[in-house]
């Protein structure tokens, strides 16, 4: 809805079409940095079937990085609650 609602309100208030015309490409970048983060959250945070206990290590110090980080942190969290409009 971030994408979508400013592009109808855009066109029923002004008729401008613009925001219409380019929500399908917006939205699919939108849609596949979300996949793309929740594909390594989910590989981050969980045991993977036949993971050696060097990747288990590894996992867990990427994992410290992040939340050890105040950058490291607010990535994770701009990941989990979307991306500015930018």
């Amino acid at each position: 809805m971030r994408v979508l609602a400013p592009a109808i309100v855009d066109f029923f208030d002004e008729g401008d079409e613009s925001g219409l015309a380019e929500y399908s490409a917006k939205a699919l970048e939108r849609i596949w940095k979300a996949q793309n983060f929740s594909y390594w959250a989910t590989n981050l945070m969980h045991i993977q079937p036949g993971e050696n206990p060097f990747n288990q290590k590894r996992r867990r110090g990427e994992f410290a990085s992040i939340t050890g980080s105040d950058r490291g942190s607010a990535y994770f969290a701009e990941c989990y609650t979307g991306w500015p409009d930018n």
